[in-house]
Parts: structure tokens; C-alpha cells; sequence
């Protein structure tokens, strides 16, 4: 046999319930913003103290949270895993009773089990008792306020200590708190002046390899005696160097970057700014030079296809250069000048980008030309290759054939019908095509007469 909890033993067992839970979330929260307080207090002395890596730093903070979620855990949100169970609150509202209220646990347990052999007029007799005991049971004076006395007074002395500690002059408490708070929000560090980096804009930003990036930063407040750049490479130690003065509150130095990225930051008087970070990248460049030099109409022969590492063209005067340049990298824009370094530079016509990664151009050596140069511009970072330096051209001049006849040396005299041996030798910077023979016999008119192609080496000499 079993019976239903008398309704007024429910409406006591819920009204307590609900005040033990209440009372509990009250001592997790003044339990955890205690602990919290307590220890980002200390952590922001640290801080402020310079004694917390800037990589430890925000893990601390983590730690000191778990810390006061482990407190409140343990001194409070534990005991709310049966804090609606009507046993449990019965055993309690018992306990805070000193036992006036027996009978209501009696009914409570009563009501959970049935007993076959149990009289009815007994249990109905029981919960009547019941009601009247929960009826007559205070759940304030069982669960009183008192009870968080002590966190609400460990709460009121961490927000008085943080008071007075806003008051003492340049410690910026408050500053260190919300950095402490904030763990990963990269606030910089409080302090008695500000330091404004006014170059490079933005602070973090792409810089080419092997290159010089200005640093200029104004001070607000009171001057420093000296403003420190802080630098660090992966692989090295930390290095500093003092700014100079450019006058008024303004100081700058430059900073080399090579091939690597580069973090960097700013100290003066009791400021320090966050990390920034110089991500190095390689301005474009050409890693392949295809040259095509197709000679002069007038010399003839099949074009030269040459693939170098370089870009120095040396040809005949009048020879036609079409170049396929193939860049290491994506690119925004592309063009050829030649004679770069000149004021009357010429802009190589039809000159294209013909996809993202290879320019083609073409011109006609001649005399003046003495240099050319492509102008890159990366898609990815907008660098330039401007530092380049050209490349060399060398106009080779198309010089005449040279013979000398070296059989006979002078003048010589002959009987008719006799043979007079001739020997000659000739030669020319693009090779010979044919060679002549012109003779006239006791001032008769010139005859020329084309040598066998047997007799000669066109490419060099024929005699």
C-alpha cells in the first residue's frame, strides 16, 4: 500500500528546495568572483611587475578561472545534483529542524515505498501529522542569509584591496586587471605615457626579403629618456636597440628583416606595446630566361633559341629578340623597359603578360640599346621588383668580309698561256656566303668568277 504526499508537505519540500538552490548559486557565485578577483589581482601585480612571459601570461589567466570554477564546484554546485529529490530535502529540513520535522521525512519515505501490511488510517494519520509540522516549518530560519556572511565579507575586502590599489599612482591596476581578465585580447600594457607607431601602417604587415622597414612612433605624455625596439627571430635570441630622437615626441630607426618572419615591439618608460609581426616575403623575380635572336633579313638563318639563368643579350646590330620570361610567382602587372636607368627610357611595345606567371616582348638591337629591365609587381603582396638591376645589352656591329691574298705577295710577271697560282684568305664575323675571284688580263675589263664551294669554308675563310 502506498499513498500521495500530502499537498502541503510538497508545497514545504519545494519552497525549501528552492531556497537551499538559491542559496547555493549564491555562494558558487560570491565563491568564484572571490577566487577570480583574488587571483587576477596578484596576476596583474606580476604583470605589472613584468615577471609573466607574454606566452604564459594568458595561460595563467586560464588557470586562475579553473582555480575559482574548482571553489565554487567544491564549496557549493556539488550539492545541487539532488537539490529537487523530496528524500534529500526531507533529511535536510530534519537536520535544520534538530528533528521537529521527523515526521515529514517519515511521510516522504513512507510515500516512496509501499508496505502491503500497512494500515491505511495509520498513513493517512501520518501525512495529516506531516502537513501540520511542514505547515508550521520556516524555511528562512532554516536556510538563512547568514550562511554567506563569510564569502559576501571576502568579496567586499578583494573589491576594497582593488580600490586602494587604484589609488597609487602609476600602478594602473585597473588596466592590469582587464589584461588579466582578457587574456587573449592582446590589450597592451597600461602605462604613464602611450606609444603610438605611426610607421610601418598597419603595425603588422608583409615586408620583401632582405629588406629595410622604417620604424616612427610618437610618445604621448611625459618624454622618455629613450624608446627600445624589442626584436625577435625564430632561431635567435631577443635583441634590442634604441631609437633616435627625431625631435619633439617623435623617435624612429630602421629594421632589417631577411628571410624570415620578424616579431618586434616597442618599450618606453613604463609602456610596452603588444607583439607585431613583419611577415617576410620574396618580391618577384625572374627564374627563367627564354631568348629568341632571330638575325637580320639581309645575314639570314634560322632564329637562336636560348634558355639561361640570366638576362644579358649580346647580338648582331639589327637583330630581332623575343623574350619569354618565366617569374617565380604569381603577378599583378608586368612590363619590359628598356634602358631603364635612363630619362629617356622606352617602354618595350606589346610587351604582355601573357598568364600570371610569364611576360613575353619583343624589339630590334640597335646601338643606342644598352640595357633593359621587366617591371614586376606581385599579385599576392603588391612588391616590385625596383631594386633589380638591369640587364646587360651588347649591339655587336656587323663588320664587312676581310681577304687577304697571301700567294702572290706583289706584282709578278707571266708568259702567255701560263697557270699563276693565287692564294687568299677571307673571313667574316657572321660567316661568308660565297667568294669571288675578279680578274682582268693586260687591262681588259674585270671577270668575276664564283669559287667552288669545294675550295672554301663559307662559315669562316676560303683561299
Amino acid at each position: 500500500m502506498s499513498i500521495e504526499l500530502h499537498p502541503q508537505i510538497r508545497t514545504a519540500l519545494d519552497r525549501f528546495a528552492r531556497r537551499r538552490r538559491s542559496l547555493l548559486l549564491l555562494r558558487a557565485a560570491l565563491s568564484l568572483t572571490v577566487i577570480a578577483l583574488g587571483l587576477m589581482v596578484a596576476l596583474a601585480l606580476l604583470d605589472r611587475a613584468r615577471l609573466l612571459p607574454d606566452a604564459v601570461r594568458p595561460w595563467t589567466s586560464v588557470a586562475a578561472y579553473l582555480a575559482a570554477g574548482l571553489t565554487a564546484w567544491k564549496v557549493a554546485l556539488r550539492f545541487l545534483r539532488n537539490w529537487h529529490s523530496p528524500l534529500e530535502n526531507a533529511r535536510l529540513m530534519d537536520a535544520a529542524s534538530s528533528g521537529s520535522s521527523e515526521s515529514i521525512l517519515s511521510a516522504v519515505e513512507l510515500a516512496r515505498h509501499s508496505d502491503p501490511n500497512g494500515s491505511e488510517e495509520f498513513l493517512a494519520k501520518l501525512q495529516d501529522e506531516a502537513a501540520v509540522a511542514a505547515a508550521k516549518f520556516n524555511h528562512l530560519e532554516a536556510l538563512p542569509g547568514s550562511t554567506l556572511k563569510a564569502w559576501s565579507l571576502r568579496l567586499a575586502g578583494a573589491v576594497a584591496l582593488i580600490a586602494a590599489l587604484a589609488f597609487v599612482p602609476g600602478l594602473h591596476i585597473l588596466g592590469f586587471l582587464t589584461r588579466a581578465a582578457l587574456p587573449f585580447s592582446e590589450i597592451e600594457r597600461p602605462a604613464s605615457v602611450r606609444i603610438v607607431i605611426v610607421e610601418p601602417s598597419p603595425a603588422n604587415m608583409l615586408a620583401p626579403f632582405v629588406s629595410d622597414v622604417e620604424i616612427v612612433t610618437d610618445i604621448v605624455g611625459p618624454l622618455p629618456n629613450r624608446v627600445l625596439l624589442e626584436i625577435a627571430q625564430p632561431g635567435s635570441t631577443r635583441r634590442q636597440m634604441e631609437l633616435s630622437h627625431q625631435g619633439g615626441n617623435r623617435f624612429s630607426g630602421t629594421l632589417s628583416v631577411g628571410q624570415t618572419d620578424l616579431d618586434y615591439r616597442l618599450g618606453a618608460a613604463d609602456a610596452l606595446t603588444a607583439w607585431h609581426t613583419l611577415e617576410a616575403r620574396p618580391r618577384p623575380a625572374i627564374q627563367s630566361f627564354v631568348k629568341t635572336l632571330t638575325p637580320p633579313d639581309y645575314i639570314g638563318g634560322d632564329p637562336l633559341v636560348l634558355t639561361e639563368d640570366h638576362g644579358d643579350i649580346e647580338a648582331i646590330e639589327g637583330t630581332h629578340v623575343h623574350l619569354s620570361l618565366q617569374a617565380d610567382q604569381p603577378l599583378k602587372t608586368a612590363s619590359i623597359a628598356l634602358n631603364p636607368d635612363t630619362p629617356d627610357a622606352i617602354e618595350v611595345a606589346g610587351a604582355t603578360l601573357t598568364d600570371k606567371t610569364r611576360i613575353e616582348g619583343t624589339w630590334t638591337i640597335s646601338p643606342e640599346l644598352h640595357s633593359w629591365k621587366p617591371s614586376l609587381v606581385a599579385d599576392e603582396t603588391d612588391f616590385s621588383n625596383e631594386e633589380a638591376s638591369p640587364w646587360r645589352i651588347v649591339s655587336v656591329a656587323d663588320l664587312p668580309p676581310l681577304v687577304q691574298l697571301t700567294q702572290p705577295t706583289g706584282q709578278i710577271g707571266s708568259l702567255p698561256d701560263e697557270s699563276v697560282r693565287l692564294s687568299a684568305t677571307a673571313s667574316d664575323d657572321t660567316g661568308l656566303k660565297s667568294i669571288d675571284l675578279a680578274t682582268a688580263i693586260d687591262g681588259a675589263d674585270w671577270t668575276r668568277t664564283t669559287l667552288n664551294r669545294t675550295v672554301w669554308v663559307p662559315e669562316t675563310s676560303g683561299s
